[in-house]
């Protein structure tokens, strides 16, 4: 699971991809080869290497995502 915590104000958002039937796998332990990116002063979010999405099985590579408006967008995926 996972979610986007304004650290100023406490509110929650949901993570990219979230939706029902477009919800992103990320494997998020110790034994993946899971990449998360972010800096704090950029709007740039980035998931990468072995994560697949429900509507494309199989799909493994990197998703940027843009942070505007209170939503993330993908902006690019780049699959291997």
């Amino acid at each position: 699971m996972m979610a986007i915590v304004d650290a100023k104000t406490g509110v929650v958002y949901a993570p990219p991809l979230s939706g029902a039937g477009s919800e992103l796998y990320v494997l998020l332990d110790n034994l993946s080869n899971m990449e998360v990116d972010f800096r704090v002063d950029s709007s740039l979010l980035i998931l990468r290497n072995g994560w697949r999405d429900l509507t494309n099985i199989g799909s493994c590579g990197a998703y940027y995502f843009n942070w505007k408006d209170d939503q993330f967008s993908l902006v690019k995926f780049k699959g291997r």
